[in-house]
């Protein structure tokens, strides 16, 4: 458990607590939290020379081995521990230096999306609802689902439903067409990753107002705002029947 200012976040690794060794060989921890995009995180570790200068810690281990299970928790103050992500490891690199403690491990990790996004497939969806193709692939990673129904269910007769590509490609392609977000989020409550297929649920309350330079109610330290004037403001729709033209 490693503490900064009031406070404190765990990080498990394969299921087990980080050694005392390993947080203090801490220097950053970065989770990106997207909407439209797998989440990721990225540790920042000192590593040194072994006793003997015969390797390097950390990188001579299995620690961090592909797709390891990575999970980091964060408590404020005396509040419980809420997990901000659980994710597989994707990469490593290390920076080596000749100067005492300059010498880094970077390490790189996605959310539970990387095992839907490893193998390419080609297989027929007949007969099936885009909600039903979505929640028959959740399951098959274990997660829990979120679904909201779509119509219509098209029948093989007049249309078939092919994927070419990842699972989770295809089914943002199938989120895309319906208008429906697609996205796998931790479990609050340490139950398997919840994977979600909806409209966006614009009914849900703020989560907190952000506030800069407001004396004691400041709790963002920065904001960049960016105005594209060059985008379109508005949008129109046309369609033409072909049988009446």
């Amino acid at each position: 458990m490693g503490v900064m200012c009031g406070i404190s976040y765990a990080l498990l690794i394969k299921g087990e607590r980080a050694s005392a060794n390993l947080l203090a060989a801490i220097q950053q921890i970065e989770i990106e939290d997207h909407a439209n995009m797998a989440d990721m995180l990225r540790l920042r570790i000192a590593i040194g020379v072994k006793d003997g200068c015969a390797g390097w810690t950390l990188i001579d281990s299995d620690l961090f081995s592909p797709l390891a299970a990575i999970r980091v928790m964060l408590a404020v103050g005396d509040g419980p521990a809420e997990p901000l992500i659980d994710g597989s490891v994707i990469e490593t690199n290390a920076d080596f230096s000749n100067q005492p403690g300059q010498s880094l491990l970077n390490v790189v990790a996605m959310d539970p999306t990387v095992r839907m996004n490893l193998k390419e497939k080609v297989r027929e969806w007949p007969d099936m609802a885009d909600s039903t193709i979505a929640e028959t692939i959740f399951r098959e990673y274990g997660f829990a689902a979120d679904i909201e129904q779509t119509q219509p269910s098209r029948q093989e007769v007049d249309h078939k439903t092919i994927q070419r590509g990842t699972d989770i490609q295809f089914l943002r392609h199938l989120a895309g067409r319906n208008g429906y977000e697609c996205y796998v989020e931790t479990d609050p409550q340490g139950g398997p990753p919840v994977a979600h297929f909806h409209r966006p649920r614009l009914e849900q309350s703020a989560q907190g107002v952000l506030s800069v330079n407001m004396g004691e109610g400041t709790n963002v330290n920065q904001i960049n705002a960016r105005y594209d004037m060059l985008r379109p403001t508005t949008t129109r729709v046309t369609g033409l029947d072909i049988g009446t033209r």
